[in-house]
């Protein structure tokens, strides 16, 4: 069902799966997992029908940034997941960094 919400303007899909996956009793991390590995056929799905057509174009405009945007988030998936890189507990929290940040826009502490 939340899955339908992000049809409406302003609604990510996302923020969608992540606050159902909180309302029906998730962890927060759990929810967080459970939206991202609800992306990955979709993501998958795209590039198998978008890939062929880029490659096909030959047009080193389009895909040269399409593979360095690739290799970036290659690089930083690596970092982040590694056991003791940024994504690690030693590194703390991402999520303690942005509430941080949204509290401060906000002037609350």
């Amino acid at each position: 069902m939340m899955q339908i919400l992000p049809l409406l303007p302003g609604f990510s899909r996302t923020g969608s799966t992540i606050a159902g996956g909180l309302m029906v009793g998730l962890a927060h991390e759990d929810a967080l997992r459970f939206s991202f590995l609800l992306a990955t056929p979709i993501i998958g799905a795209a590039a198998a029908l978008k890939l062929p057509v880029l490659f096909a174009s030959r047009d080193a405009r389009a895909i040269e940034p399409a593979l360095l945007g690739a290799i970036c988030a290659a690089i930083a998936s690596y970092v982040w997941s590694e056991p003791h890189g940024l994504g690690s507990s030693q590194a703390g929290d991402w999520t303690e960094v942005w509430a941080f940040s949204s509290s401060n826009r906000t002037g609350e502490r």
